[in-house]
């Protein structure tokens, strides 16, 4: 029997609060592994592993807990189609198990790209912005003294 965290442990661990971990396991997000008969949850390591991936996915792209969800759904989809292909003898079922591992993995990638396209659009956005702010701090003769900008006090 592997160790288990009890939610207080997992909230040291992880940085989450309780309310979080409730919240992850109403939506689907993060499905503790073990429960008491008292309701209390029980993590394992892999869910402490799957709750840094969660933050990664959050901090990194910037997605909801639904695109996370959606994320994480589509990698279990894919490695329970790759282990059906692994496991059948017949060569038709393989190939078809691993299209569809590979339609899953497709979708995420074209989902991550349509993301990043977001992000890139945001940032030249944010680089005009700043461009056209420092040239008008610029021809203001602040040169970017900001305690200036704001009229001189």
């Amino acid at each position: 029997m592997g160790t288990f965290f009890q939610i207080g442990e997992v909230c040291r661990l992880s940085g989450l609060t309780p309310r979080a971990l409730h919240y992850y396991d109403a939506i689907g997000l993060l499905v503790p592994t073990e429960r008491l008969a008292g309701g209390h949850r029980l993590y394992t390591a892999q869910d402490l592993a799957r709750i840094e991936h969660i933050k990664d996915l959050k901090r990194l792209l910037g997605l909801s807990l639904r695109e996370i969800k959606r994320i994480l759904d589509a990698d279990h989809a894919r490695v329970r189609h790759l282990t059906g292909a692994k496991r059948v003898a017949d060569p038709a079922r393989r190939h078809r198990a691993a299209e569809n591992a590979l339609e899953i993995t497709e979708a995420q990638l074209a989902s991550v790209r349509d993301k990043m396209h977001q992000l890139g659009r945001l940032q030249r956005q944010l680089e005009r912005q700043a461009r056209e702010l420092r040239r008008l701090c610029q021809e203001n003769g602040v040169g970017g003294d900001a305690a200036r900008v704001g009229g001189g006090e």
